[in-house]
């Protein structure tokens, strides 16, 4: 059994509790706690019945991740499509930052590679196709490898 990489799943939750910073206070009060018991206190994991960890909790953490890159990816492609850099640079810098959230560290290699581009090299259409390609087929793997990771998870701690 894999020990809970504690950082890496505080990071995710740290990234969680803010997303949830619009959503009414009750819940967010009590979906802090909840993650900070299982979070500090893994002999509280088994006080969970496994559906609430593999439902609520994973699921959550996976479609933020998910949700937050897959509209980031939506934005730089619409950003390549109008040649505007500057903004392809903001929501790639952002989409690097969700990806060290999980330590993505493919996805970050690629979104740095991106922030090195200057204007020329962006105006280049097969530059930034083959980047755009290169970052969604990582995206896609690392959803698939995030979710994986997180099913495990559930199923190691039950």
């Amino acid at each position: 059994e894999k020990p809970i990489d504690h950082q890496k799943l505080s990071a995710i939750i740290t990234k969680l509790i803010e997303d949830k910073r619009h959503s009414e206070k009750a819940s967010r009060i009590d979906l802090t706690r909840t993650l900070q018991t299982i979070l500090f206190d893994p002999d509280e994991f088994g006080n969970y019945p496994p559906e609430t960890l593999e439902s609520a909790f994973l699921s959550s953490l996976f479609s933020i991740f998910s949700d937050g890159a897959n509209k980031l990816l939506v934005k730089i492609k619409q950003a390549i499509e109008e040649e505007d850099i500057e903004q392809f640079k903001n929501h790639i810098h952002a989409l690097k930052g969700i990806a060290g959230n999980v330590k993505a560290k493919r996805l970050e290699a690629i979104t740095r590679q991106c922030l090195d581009l200057d204007r020329d090299r962006f105006l280049i259409k097969e530059n930034t196709a083959y980047l755009a390609d290169n970052l969604t087929n990582c995206l896609n793997q690392t959803n698939q490898a995030l979710f994986q990771y997180l099913k495990d998870e559930a199923g190691s701690n039950h």
